[in-house]
């Protein structure tokens, strides 16, 4: 470099120096502290939240996700269903027995992403709030079908952000744990469908008679779409509320692409054929049983454990005055 380029170079930075005020080479942060507090206290409050909750989910018990109780079933001699014994009613499936139209129905009702997030759907939390913040209400919800079900695993129902936020981190770490066809799995054989009815595979028998694995379009459609409120759309109660979410369940699975227009039509002209509800008879060796049962099991086995206990006593009928009644017992096959 030649003298000249040097001499030109110094009396710059000489200049610059001159004019520049040593206050303007302090740190804003450092000359406005009060300010800087304020605005970095929200992504200080944000780091603390995700380190809580992150720590509760990474510490919540997976076997509460996967493993849920089901009902005990006592049969007689001849194979015939003398007495259910549970907690919730739940017969429990494997996902070989889940046919894909009833996958198809859930995804389009409630997570048509599901395939595609990480547990939580970012476009959904964004049109929720939205939505709910132009109603003035909650007018939608935005939780995927992992949500939904780390919310009934760990059996968190108040309306609440902590609720909300215990919700999305467990849906994370649930995502990490499982694949989505065994997430899919356990939500249907968690979820609640009314009437002392849990499971799939409890609602396919309790609603139609049938196993999973025979559920039609048009049922499928109703069972899925009555989740959202099982007591109020149950076709127990009412027939037309049933229907009326079918429909909403069939037009979502059309926008979905899953099924054509003319084939929700055509569910939606049929009638939902339903099961008789009807309280089922007991034995009279019943009383014995569940005496007995305590000396082997313990009342979670008995209760909770989804045990098939046959049973060989033939139960003697009730007399009166040294005679025995006229009638026999039956006992419905399931």
């Amino acid at each position: 470099m030649s003298a000249s380029r040097r001499s030109r170079l110094h009396a710059l930075w000489t200049t610059l120096r001159q004019r520049v005020r040593p206050s303007a080479l302090i740190p804003w942060s450092r000359r406005h502290p009060i300010l800087s507090a304020l605005l970095l206290s929200p992504l200080f409050l944000i780091l603390a939240l995700c380190l809580y909750y992150g720590i509760w989910a990474l510490n919540f018990d997976m076997d509460k996700v996967s493993r849920m109780p089901a009902t005990s079933i006592v049969y007689d001699r001849h194979g015939y269903v003398i007495q259910r014994l549970f907690d919730e009613n739940r017969q429990l499936v494997d996902g070989k027995q889940i046919p894909q139209v009833l996958k198809d129905a859930l995804l389009a009702k409630e997570d048509e992403r599901f395939y595609w997030h990480p547990g939580v759907d970012p476009i959904s939390i964004t049109r929720a709030l939205f939505l709910n913040l132009f109603s003035g209400r909650v007018a939608s919800g935005a939780s995927t079908i992992t949500q939904q079900l780390a919310r009934n695993s760990a059996g968190i129902f108040e309306r609440s952000l902590d609720r909300k936020l215990k919700e999305i981190f467990l849906a994370l770490r649930i995502e990490l744990a499982f694949s989505k066809e065994e997430i899919l799995t356990f939500y249907f054989n968690r979820i609640y469908f009314g009437g002392n009815v849990y499971g799939i595979g409890t609602a396919a028998e309790a609603y139609f008679g049938k196993q999973p694995s025979q559920l039609n379009l048009s049922e499928s459609a109703m069972l899925v779409g009555i989740i959202a409120g099982p007591n109020i759309y149950s076709p127990w109660r009412n027939v037309e509320n049933a229907k009326k979410v079918r429909a909403k369940t069939l037009e979502r699975m059309v926008i979905s692409g899953f099924i054509t227009r003319e084939q929700a039509a055509a569910c939606n002209k049929e009638d939902l054929v339903l099961r008789p509800l009807m309280d089922k008879p007991g034995s009279y060796a019943i009383a014995a049983i569940q005496d007995e049962l305590p000396n082997y099991l313990t009342q979670i086995h008995i209760y909770r454990g989804g045990l098939r206990i046959p049973h060989n006593h033939r139960p003697r009928l009730p007399t009166r005055g040294g005679k025995r009644l006229g009638f026999r017992a039956r006992h419905p096959r399931t």
